[in-house]
């Protein structure tokens, strides 16, 4: 199962965030879960230390203006792109098409982000869940 958990750069609670990992990883197990996250600040930063931590598989979706790394899901010929506001929503798809389920955390969904890609999710039929 891929699961997407991301969300704003402000988000201030960290123990929800392992708590959720930490539930998972209780009820589903580690096996054939694979956990990700779009960026290395706020939420996802958390996500990704505790996704470590927990032994569950991770990765990264990162802009495709940047390389790829160790962690990048997506395929070496999406990456090294030149700078655009539109590779913000190509990466936001991208993840949205990649996940089974989607867990975003935010207070408020004010950032130009997070506004796009609840956006995006509208128009997907996967578990969504928004979590303040």
């Amino acid at each position: 199962m891929n699961i997407l958990i991301t969300g704003s750069t402000d988000y201030p609670s960290t123990n929800k965030i392992k708590r959720l990992l930490y539930n998972i990883k209780q009820t589903k197990g580690t096996d054939n879960i694979i956990i990700a996250s779009r960026d290395n600040d706020g939420v996802d930063k958390i996500v990704k230390k505790y996704a470590l931590d927990f032994d569950f598989e991770y990765g990264i979706f990162n802009l495709y203006n940047q390389n790829q790394n160790m962690f990048s899901i997506m395929p070496k010929w999406k990456f090294n792109k030149e700078y655009s506001a539109k590779l913000f929503y190509w990466r936001d798809n991208d993840a949205i098409k990649w996940a089974d389920m989607v867990i975003l955390f935010c207070e408020k969904i004010n950032y130009m982000q997070i506004k796009n890609l609840v956006k995006l999710l509208k128009n997907t039929t996967k578990y969504v869940k928004i979590i303040n």
